[in-house]
């Protein structure tokens, strides 16, 4: 699977080879500076192209019908680490399976936010709510943790996705939010505490849905 930040690399060399005229010198100049930027100067790039792109979309995945229980079991037979507050969550009736259902998830990137003070959940809701996104099922966590590797994650520049669900109480009250993670030995599948004025980090992207055609 390519993400669009491997197809836009992509994308970007084969410009590179037929950008010939004169007026694309310009184009050409700055796109070869792109291929061979650092890491660092790669997410800088990068954080200025989430503030002017539309929409960052994810793979799109269609819901199976499996139960929290169901996904625990297929996670772990795939070698996916999950966290133990996820496998509570999972087995809470909020977590509502749906069969068929379509899924066409986007990003909101934590960098698009530069104030750490108002990375906070109720900004970012306020910021897909002000783009059309929708709030999706819980159950798009576990689909998407099948569907999106470590690397890709690293490519896109985060070390995790939340799924922006409505939350879903732990064994301790909490509110909690289903995502992956790359962290440490990577393949995490975990649960992120969603506490009321709570900042959440820069290198997190927070799922949603996008608009409805």
């Amino acid at each position: 699977m390519k993400t669009e930040f491997n197809t836009g690399l992509g994308l970007i060399g084969a410009t590179i080879e037929r950008v010939e005229s004169k007026e694309g010198a310009l184009l050409t100049s700055a796109l070869k500076k792109i291929l061979n930027s650092t890491p660092e100067q790669l997410q800088e790039v990068l954080a200025l192209v989430y503030k002017k792109v539309k929409h960052f979309f994810l793979l799109e995945v269609v819901s199976e019908g499996k139960t929290g229980e169901e996904f625990i079991s297929r996670l772990k037979e795939k070698n996916f680490r999950i966290g133990d507050y996820a496998m509570q969550i999972m087995r809470k009736s909020e977590f509502v399976p749906t069969t068929g259902t379509k899924y066409k998830p986007v990003v909101i990137f934590g960098k698009e936010i530069e104030k750490d003070s108002e990375r906070t959940t109720e900004n970012i809701r306020k910021i897909a709510k002000s783009r059309g996104y929708l709030k999706p099922n819980a159950e798009l966590a576990p689909l998407l943790r099948e569907k999106i590797s470590d690397k890709e994650m690293e490519e896109m520049g985060v070390w995790a996705l939340v799924v922006m669900s409505d939350t879903i109480k732990d064994s301790d009250g909490g509110p909690d939010l289903l995502g992956l993670r790359r962290y440490g030995v990577g393949r995490w599948f975990d649960a992120y505490y969603d506490g009321p004025g709570d900042e959440w980090g820069r290198e997190i992207g927070f799922v949603f849905l996008a608009p409805q055609d």
